[in-house]
């Protein structure tokens, strides 16, 4: 026992160990968490080494009141309540060399969850005696929603908002509507010269167009009322986040409001917009709503269509008359395949 401690306590006193930037993970799908471990024993090699995240809540008081947390907002973001626990092994860490390992884990619940202590433990050689040093160093790791996939109904219901055609806008552009007259410029096609106008005035002009403009979909997703349950809360946000996929997908500028959670995102093009709002669903806690955000976007002249899905039974107070309303307690009319659902998503979870 003292030899097997001796060894295995110098081949760990010249480690030191990085958690790398953290990427973000997705409900029911594996991820990783990678770390780098330095040897900076000039001699001593370490054999057998573990490297996992502990739970900050059973360490010393010390280690876990920083920044004036409280013991709430620490509870909050532990991570066992969103992953399961990330381990890797490493069998040897050479003297004066880097070694990379990668830590499989498994997201079981969206959010951010807070990492922020590391343990390297060994009972080389004997097993007899394990010694393990602990380091410090925060990180977060955002994990999104489920990927689900949406019921053929809500797709055609998509696509049908699509074939409604474009609008116009307010740059000029290669469409058909008419924009403006200017004057003609060399290199500019005759087919473009308006002829009546330019006999009016004695000078070539040139007729402009607009430029078309991607229909405009807003998705409001309402998560409050008596009936909405934990699985039907979590499976309305990841069909949301589904829901805007596909539109961007069809060519929508999209949008997103969640009345009383303080997210009112305005439509926009593109997958980095869809990134940005998925991770603001992420971030979405039911236990903390904001007070006085209930702000729902109303129709405008501009051609929009609206979608509402709602976590408990349709409200049509929620949104503009004429919506495509869903609910997440009907799952059959949100994804293909309830059945394949994560298990946090699936219908007879606890209120």
């Amino acid at each position: 026992m003292l030899i097997s401690g001796v060894i295995s306590g110098s081949g760990l006193m010249g480690l030191r160990v990085e958690r790398l930037p953290v990427r973000e993970a997705r409900l029911g799908q594996p991820s990783s968490v990678r770390y780098r471990l330095r040897n900076r024993n000039r001699l001593m090699p370490a054999y057998s080494l573990t490297i996992e995240e502990l739970d900050v809540d059973r360490l010393s008081e010390p280690m876990r009141g920083r920044d004036g947390e409280t013991s709430a907002q620490r509870a909050n973001l532990r991570w066992p309540a969103f992953m399961s626990r990330p381990s890797a092994f490493v069998p040897q860490a050479r003297a004066r060399c880097d070694v990379t390992s990668e830590a499989l884990m498994l997201p079981k619940s969206r959010g951010v969850a807070s990492l922020r202590v590391i343990r390297i433990s060994s009972s080389f050689p004997f097993g007899l005696m394990r010694k393990s040093i602990v380091y410090e160093q925060e990180a977060q790791a955002t994990i999104l929603p489920a990927r689900v996939t949406l019921a053929p109904s809500l797709r055609r219901d998509v696509r049908a908002c699509a074939e409604s055609g474009t609008q116009v806008s307010t740059r000029v552009g290669m469409g058909d509507d008419f924009f403006g007259i200017r004057e003609y410029v060399p290199g500019d096609s005759p087919r473009q010269i308006a002829w009546r106008a330019s006999a009016r005035v004695g000078e070539l002009l040139v007729r402009q167009t607009s430029a078309p403009a991607p229909h405009r979909l807003w998705v409001v997703l309402d998560l409050r009322g008596p009936a909405v349950r934990s699985w039907s809360f979590e499976l309305a946000i990841a069909a949301t986040a589904e829901l805007l996929r596909e539109a961007t997908n069809q060519g929508f500028a999209v949008g997103l409001s969640v009345p009383g959670f303080g997210i009112v995102e305005a439509p926009r093009q593109g997958p980095r917009h869809v990134s940005l709002l998925e991770r603001r669903l992420a971030l979405l806690d039911a236990d903390e709503p904001e007070p006085g955000h209930d702000e729902i976007p109303a129709r405008s002249l501009m051609r929009e269509s609206f979608f509402v899905v709602h976590a408990g039974e349709v409200d049509h107070d929620i949104g503009p008359p004429g919506a495509t309303r869903v609910s997440a307690l009907e799952p059959a009319r949100l994804v293909l395949n309830p059945d394949a659902l994560p298990e946090s998503l699936r219908r007879g979870d606890a209120p």
